[in-house]
């Protein structure tokens, strides 16, 4: 969960432990980190941080205290949609700061090219990582 402060005036993202009522700071950057997202199996959480100019792509374990990695950076805002079930794909929006002059792309973690999924200007009313942890369907409306 991402949490701001008001001090600040930015967010932290925070792991929660409903269970034993716990709760647990993940980011500590000056910066604006939000929109976590958890890996399939727990290990990792993807978060959009807005550091200098741009808002980009973070992870970083969740047990171990590990350090942040960036992902690909170009300059180009991306916000967390979903991550492949098997772990190997992050499915973001990145393009300019309107929705829907955005692009929807996937980022392998296995390698360093990003695949474009869908061009600005087409309609995703449901974009889902497919079961079988492959690429996710390519969806559009019916506008295109």
């Amino acid at each position: 969960m991402s949490i701001a402060d008001p001090g600040r005036g930015t967010r932290d993202v925070w792991i929660f432990d409903v269970a034993r009522g716990l709760r647990e700071r993940f980011t500590f950057d000056a910066g604006d980190e939000f929109a976590p997202l958890w890996s399939p199996d727990g290990s990792r959480i993807v978060y959009s941080a807005r550091r200098k100019a741009s808002i980009d792509l973070y992870q970083k374990p969740t047990r171990g205290g590990g350090d942040e990695t960036p992902l690909p950076v170009d300059g180009l805002g991306k916000f967390a949609s979903h991550w492949s079930p098997d772990g190997r794909f992050i499915i973001y929006i990145g393009g300019g700061g309107i929705i829907s002059r955005s692009d929807l792309w996937a980022l392998p973690l296995f390698g360093d090219v990003c695949l474009a999924i869908s061009r600005a200007g087409r309609c995703f009313p449901q974009q889902h990582a497919s079961t079988s942890g492959s690429m996710p369907p390519s969806t559009t409306s019916p506008r295109g």
